[in-house]
C-alpha cells in the first residue's frame, strides 16, 4: 500500500488552529479592556442564518415559487443576511418567526427516499433476476 502524504492537510490544520487561537486571544483582550463589539453576532444567530439559507435553498430546488408562497422577497432576505450585525432585536424575532414558518412548510413536503427504502425497492424489482443476465432478456420460467 502506498504511503499517503498529509503535509498539506497538516499545514491547513495548523493554520486554522493558529487563526482560532489568535481570535480567542483578541476576544479575551477585548473582554479585559471592557470593549464590546456591537457588530458581532452570537453563535445562535449565525446558526439561524445558516439554517435558513440551507432550508430556503432546499425548498427552492423543490418549488421555484417558494418566496412568493412564504410572502417575502429574495432580495430583502439577502440584505438581511448580509447586514446581520446591524439587525435590531425585533428583526431577529421576525427572523425566528420566519424560520418557524419555513420549518412548517418543510414538514409539508413529501419525505425523500432513504437508503433502506431504495434497497427494498431494488430487491422487489430484482427478486427473480438471474445473475449476469442482461435486462433485455426474458427471465427463465
Amino acid at each position: 500500500m502506498a504511503k499517503t502524504n498529509f503535509t498539506k492537510t497538516e499545514e491547513a490544520l495548523a493554520a486554522a488552529l493558529e487563526k482560532m487561537k489568535v481570535e480567542e486571544l483578541l476576544a479575551r483582550a477585548d473582554a479585559i479592556a471592557g470593549k464590546t463589539n456591537a457588530t458581532q453576532i452570537s453563535h445562535e444567530q449565525t446558526h439561524l442564518i445558516h439554517s435558513l439559507q440551507r432550508d430556503l435553498k432546499r425548498l427552492h430546488r423543490h418549488d421555484k415559487e417558494i418566496y412568493k408562497k412564504l410572502g417575502i422577497k429574495r432580495t430583502s432576505l439577502k440584505k438581511l443576511f448580509e447586514n446581520a450585525a446591524a439587525m435590531s432585536p425585533t428583526e431577529w424575532e421576525n427572523l425566528l418567526v420566519f424560520k418557524k414558518q419555513v420549518d412548517s412548510y418543510i414538514q409539508l413536503l413529501p419525505a425523500e427516499n432513504s437508503n433502506d427504502q431504495l434497497v427494498a425497492e431494488a430487491r422487489k424489482k430484482h427478486i427473480n433476476k438471474r445473475f449476469n443476465v442482461s435486462d433485455k432478456w426474458l427471465p427463465l420460467k
